[in-house]
């Protein structure tokens, strides 16, 4: 958007991404399978399926991981970055990300690897921070 003579960029609605062809998304720099994900993805976000507003109400993080898993292309990290950035449930925690299981490895286990499970325990203890 344009505004004053300055440029805004905003994230596009799931409608138009749903109207958006494979090969336009992957024109963004994306994988063309990535694309295809995230497509499919914004037209059942379109038709109401998952109801992401119904969502945010939901008391356990585990139930929204398992509704967004269930769309082909979400994973559990995806889930869970959508829980932080897009439901701001400061909760979350990307155990899966390796680079973040390297930093509380480094300041609660002396380095030693840890698995997402474990970094998921370690980090109850922080609540919403």
């Amino acid at each position: 958007m344009i505004l004053d003579g300055n440029t805004y960029y905003a994230y596009p609605a799931p409608k138009d991404m749903a109207s958006s062809s494979s090969e336009d998304i992957h024109g963004c720099g994306l994988s063309l399978r990535k694309a295809e994900y995230i497509q499919q993805a914004s037209q059942l976000i379109v038709d109401g399926k998952p109801d992401l507003e119904h969502m945010k109400i939901h008391k356990r993080p585990e139930q929204i991981i398992s509704e967004l898993d269930d769309i082909k292309g979400i994973g559990v990290w995806t889930a869970e970055l959508i829980m932080l950035e897009g439901m701001q449930r400061l909760g979350a925690l990307l155990a899966d990300d390796f680079g973040i299981r390297q930093v509380i490895s480094r300041y609660y286990r002396d380095g030693t690897p840890i698995k997402s499970a474990e970094a998921r325990e370690i980090a109850k203890v922080w609540g919403k921070f």
